[in-house]
């Protein structure tokens, strides 16, 4: 766990069996991060800053982890739906691809399908059940 999630995620168990140096360095600079993340929070979800999905988490996870940045998101409280719309539409925005991004005709678009509930299960898209790449299903 990082130092930020040992403010966000705050288990006072665990934090008594870490060093004294480390807990008066949290005590310092903890509520500072807390409202740091409520303002980028409200920022992701006003959508007044373009944020997009995706960074390279991949340096630390496999290729095929990548769902842990969307169980990164849930986890500080960003809705799935707010999350899936800064991995698809706001992503083509960034990227200025007006022709990705949403499910529309005349739009380029792979498909990738769960079953698993992804409003309540952060963990979510760890399995993928249904890929489709040009119009050729891949996975099913």
């Amino acid at each position: 766990m990082t130092p930020y999630e040992e403010v966000i995620h705050n288990d006072e168990e665990k934090l008594a069996k870490k060093s004294i140096y480390f807990r008066n360095k949290l005590k310092i600079y903890g509520e500072q991060l807390i409202k740091s993340r409520e303002i980028v929070k409200d920022m992701i979800m006003s959508r007044k800053v373009l944020v997009g999905y995706g960074s390279d988490i991949v340096a630390v996870y496999n290729n095929y982890d990548c769902w842990v940045e969307f169980k990164s998101w849930r986890d500080n409280g960003i809705p799935a739906l707010r999350t899936l719309v800064a991995a698809t539409s706001d992503n083509a925005k960034i990227i200025q691809r007006p022709d990705l991004g949403s499910l529309e005709p005349g739009k380029i678009a792979d498909i990738a399908a769960w079953s698993s509930d992804i409003i309540e299960d952060h963990e979510a898209l760890k399995v993928c059940d249904f890929v489709m790449k040009e119009g050729k299903v891949f996975k099913q």
